[in-house]
């Protein structure tokens, strides 16, 4: 996976750099289903902190209940797409196309629907099973983070407020013991 991951990465950079500097986002929205939603929590979680936005995880089945109520033009909804659940998930991919969204969608191996759906799609192509090629998919979240962040004249690498480690006072530990 490394050589294949180097090379999709490489890949990534100018494709999601013109994306978003080509788009304005007001809310931030990613979606994953089964192994995909850790990976899909972890991308909204970059966009955070490397962009001062706000952004959202769901299941994406879940999604249709309530959460797409935010969906609009300025909405940049992210998805992961499995194998198991590929075609509920499309189905939630076209739903939110025909609410306005915009869509960035990552898959190993996209149809039709997943094409005609999507805004930005990311396809992968590795032929490996399922579990053993979930790191790229986080590549995406990651520079979507990195790529709004410049662009709004912050420095992703630093972002405020946050430390690289967080300490507790020891008076703070000493009074739960």
């Amino acid at each position: 996976l490394p050589g294949p991951a180097e090379k999709t990465l490489n890949d990534l950079h100018p494709r999601i750099q013109e994306f978003v500097s080509s788009h304005q986002f007001a809310d931030y929205v990613c979606l994953g289903q089964g192994p995909f939603y850790g990976l899909a929590c972890e991308a909204a979680l970059k966009i955070t902190e490397m962009s001062a936005s706000y952004a959202q995880s769901f299941h994406t089945l879940e999604f249709r209940h309530g959460p797409k109520s935010i969906v609009g033009r300025e909405t940049l909804v992210m998805f992961l797409l499995s194998e198991r659940s590929y075609d509920a998930e499309c189905d939630v991919l076209e739903e939110i196309k025909r609410l306005g969204g915009t869509t960035l969608t990552i898959s190993n191996q996209a149809d039709q629907r997943a094409r005609a759906a999507s805004d930005l799609l990311i396809e992968f192509g590795f032929e490996l099973p399922e579990l053993a090629r979930l790191a790229p998919y986080v590549f995406a979240g990651q520079l979507v983070g990195l790529y709004t962040g410049l662009k709004k004249g912050l420095d992703p690498d630093n972002p405020r407020n946050l430390t690289r480690v967080v300490m507790l006072p020891e008076e703070d530990l000493a009074e739960k013991s």
